[in-house]
């Protein structure tokens, strides 16, 4: 009997412990470690390093960060052009009509794009001749960005007005219920 009345301490003297160890872990450590994991998440990446991140807005520091997932959910132009300069990214997923600006300073982003106007001929129902048409060519400067990417969105829009995307080779963009806007015509 008092053989087992100390193996019964012992399992008691363990069991508190045990339960010690555990109270220790959920009001001490686990705090620490999201205490930690936070300052990484807001610290640990330096931005200085990278050169493509200097000129973005905070919208689109984020989409960067989820190059991992290779889609991203956008709601603005400039996302669409950032999206689609990211080699990562093989699916864009649009949340909302996306309208282009029809200006030549509102459509160059710094790092991102040229802009240049081209004059297109075409053909006027109305007057029923060919006539010059002003359009504004965005170019991206990336050039290495060969692959395909899926672009969706529930039955969205892009309006394109009077711009034109100038895609580099081997770069091809496959739209998925989207519909384009243009208010030009080859």
């Amino acid at each position: 009997m008092n053989d087992s009345s100390r193996k019964n301490k012992r399992k008691e003297k363990q069991y508190a412990a045990k339960k010690r160890s555990t109270q220790l872990l959920k009001i001490v450590l686990l705090p620490l470690f999201f205490l930690l994991a936070l300052i990484f998440l807001i610290y640990g990446r330096n931005k200085s390093d990278d050169p493509y991140l200097l000129h973005l807005s905070k919208k689109q520091e984020d989409l960067l960060v989820i190059k991992e997932k290779k889609y991203v959910d956008i709601y603005t132009w400039e996302e669409l052009v950032a999206a689609i300069s990211n080699k990562e990214l093989t699916e864009i997923n649009i949340k909302k009509d996306i309208k282009f600006p029809q200006s030549q300073n509102k459509l160059k982003l710094n790092q991102l794009t040229k802009v240049r106007e081209e004059k297109i001929f075409r053909y006027d129902d109305t007057l029923k001749k060919e006539q010059k048409q002003t359009i504004l060519m965005v170019s991206l400067i990336k050039r290495n960005l060969s692959r395909k990417v899926l672009i969706s969105g529930e039955k969205r829009n892009i309006d394109l007005g009077n711009v034109e995307i100038d895609l580099p080779k081997g770069l091809e963009l496959e739209f998925k219920e989207v519909t384009l806007l243009r208010s030009y015509h080859y």
